[in-house]
């Protein structure tokens, strides 16, 4: 009974060995420690981003800096023909929305 327990240890400890032999060649076969290598230099750059705008990881930013919608809409101009532009260019113009 005892040398059937370690019997199966060993064979445990074998297969857990062979698994990771293999996952190291799979990670580097497909270059899943670089890509991983990338993503955290591009994270402490959007880190060091965020804080040089005034915003911390836990709170969003307390930026005054608005994004322009710049999707194309169908617009009602004065003369009530149909235009598509962005909504900047229909609101400096006065015309109205007609569907978005």
């Amino acid at each position: 009974m005892g040398t059937q327990i370690i019997g199966i240890i060993i064979i445990v400890a074998i297969c857990f060995g062979i698994f990771l032999i293999c996952r190291e060649v799979v990670l580097w076969y497909f270059k899943i420690n670089k890509i991983i290598e990338g993503q955290i230099k591009t994270n402490t750059l959007l880190e060091r981003i965020l804080i040089q705008l005034g915003g911390s990881l836990d709170t969003k930013p307390e930026s005054n800096v608005e994004v322009e919608d710049t999707n194309i809409y169908d617009w009602i101009d004065d003369k009530g023909r149909e235009r598509r532009c962005t909504t900047k260019t229909a609101k400096n113009a006065g015309w109205t929305l007609l569907k978005k």
